[in-house]
């Protein structure tokens, strides 16, 4: 049984640690997912507090004093801690302004994105991997890339606003959360491990537990069923199965005992018939025997004695 026991609880074992494992990664996805959409939309929101009409002025002449000042209060407005980078393009993809000053005057009309966002008007945000040869790229790895049109008091794209910052950034403050998550999830899958285990010692082991010990007590020629409730599954139906089996056993001993013991009764009887029949023929043989001495005896005496006289003669 405890074979049994070990070869049930190692697969559910190993169940448990592959499930724990997705679930853990399938949630971590989920929350960074959210965490991302979250702060994307909470830059969206940051440069919609900025007043069209100073964007629409601040392009006229990107590269005055007075527009470089209007920038650097777009970028106070929007400023993240998490954010690694903060780059304003124009459509033809000139860097106007940067928190890192040596890009500003740079371009790369290549930019996709850039392009993108300035036909669509439509803001948008990715994951990116290190990519060096780009211009504005710091060497951090993976990162977060969002883009955000910047209109005018038309609607109008007339800029993009370029917020990137390094994964590691932005998830280490969800590093302590996550690691509670894992703590509650191991935890959970850990009583509810413990619950199947219990489950399982209950409904299958011991009920597997009971027919092996009646069994053995069948094989030892003890056929008396015990007062027990099985379960409604398949472990219940065999174990009423094998009581129905021990009850018919029982009334065949029952039976069979009967019939032996109206054998040996007629085997007294039979026993003592014949030694009444031996009795009365050895009463019947010494009877003829007897007869037939006397038999004898009349013949010697007819013999020894003589024969009378005729008294005519």
């Amino acid at each position: 049984m405890q074979t049994l026991s070990i070869k049930l609880t190692v697969p559910i074992v190993v169940v448990f640690i592959i499930v724990g494992f997705a679930v853990y990664f399938s949630v971590s996805s989920l929350v960074r997912q959210s965490l991302y959409q979250d702060i994307f939309n909470r830059h969206r929101i940051a440069v919609q507090k900025i007043p069209r009409a100073e964007i629409e002025q601040a392009f006229q002449d990107p590269s005055s004093p007075q527009s470089q000042l209007e920038f650097e209060r777009f970028y106070a407005i929007v400023r993240d801690p998490t954010i690694g980078r903060f780059t304003i393009w124009d459509p033809k993809g000139n860097i106007v302004f940067s928190d890192f000053k040596a890009l500003i005057g740079e371009s790369d009309p290549q930019y996709q994105e850039v392009q993108d966002v300035s036909v669509t008007n439509r803001p948008e945000f990715g994951l990116k991997t290190r990519d060096t040869g780009h211009i504005i790229q710091a060497n951090f790895g993976e990162f977060l890339d969002i883009f955000i049109p910047l209109q005018n008091a038309k609607g109008d794209a007339v800029g993009v606003l370029e917020i990137h910052g390094s994964l590691q950034a932005v998830i280490s403050p969800l590093q302590s959360a996550l690691r509670n998550i894992y703590l509650l999830l191991v935890g959970s899958l850990l009583v509810v491990f413990l619950v199947i285990v219990v489950i399982v010692r209950y409904l299958i082991l011991q009920p597997l537990d009971v027919l092996g010990k009646t069994a053995e007590n069948v094989s030892s020629g003890v056929y008396k069923k015990e007062d027990r409730t099985w379960s409604n599954d398949e472990v219940g139906r065999v174990g009423r199965a094998f009581d129905l089996m021990l009850e018919a056993l029982e009334e065949r001993q029952k039976k069979l005992k009967q019939a032996n013991n109206s054998l040996t009764k007629s085997t007294d009887t039979l026993n003592k018939k014949n030694d009444e029949l031996e009795q009365m023929n050895k009463f019947m043989v010494g009877r003829e025997l007897k007869m037939a001495e006397l038999k004898k005896e009349v013949e010697m005496l007819k013999r020894s004695s003589p024969e009378p006289k005729n008294p005519s003669a």
